[in-house]
């Protein structure tokens, strides 16, 4: 955050959008939250690993569309 406040917050916002979106799609709620650390609950062990396995291919899509822009 130091060196790069501007892009280290929309990185973080970036993030946090991922987070919320995949948590409501896989039925999960927040029980706790601060910066880029979640405590999340799912009602079940299914919905658990779709959240992680729709995170992961989120951010990395993020990720891969932002190489693409600066090559």
């Amino acid at each position: 955050f130091k060196r790069c406040p501007e892009l280290m917050y929309r990185a973080l916002t970036l993030h946090n959008n991922v987070i919320r979106r995949a948590k409501y799609a896989n039925c999960g709620s927040t029980v706790q939250q601060e910066g880029d650390s979640y405590t999340l609950v799912f009602h079940d062990a299914f919905d658990a690993v779709a959240f992680c396995l729709q995170v992961h291919g989120l951010l990395l899509l993020l990720c891969m569309n932002h190489a693409c822009r600066n090559a």
